[in-house]
């Protein structure tokens, strides 16, 4: 995120109070592993790299997030990335962000 480094505490806070913010762990890489499979197998991969102008790394950071979500059992993932979206499919959710004026604005103290 393009947040400067100084209110990176105070953004992950916010976060975990609105979010569920859930790790990367040993069920999350077997479900990674289960979607990744699946996804290549269906073209999806392939599709996002050839079509979408994605790449290979921008792909296995998406199945993270999907199978991290998956993995424990949220219902939707909030997020502006078009390239998630078509990697997530049906599997689960993914919400747009709210526009600016919906967000809270940060204000320096």
């Amino acid at each position: 995120m393009r947040v400067p480094a100084q209110w990176h505490p105070t953004v992950l806070n916010l976060l975990r109070q609105g979010f569920v913010t859930a790790p990367y762990d040993l069920k999350a890489a077997s479900k990674f592993a289960e979607l990744w499979q699946d996804r290549k197998e269906a073209g999806v991969v392939k599709d996002l790299l050839e079509n979408d102008g994605a790449t290979r790394v921008e792909l296995k950071a998406d199945c993270m997030i999907v199978a991290t979500a998956l993995a424990s059992g949220v219902d939707r993932i909030i997020s502006h990335d078009v390239g998630l979206k078509k990697f997530a499919g049906s599997s689960v959710e993914v919400r747009e962000l709210p526009s600016a004026e919906e967000q809270i604005v940060l204000i320096d103290p």
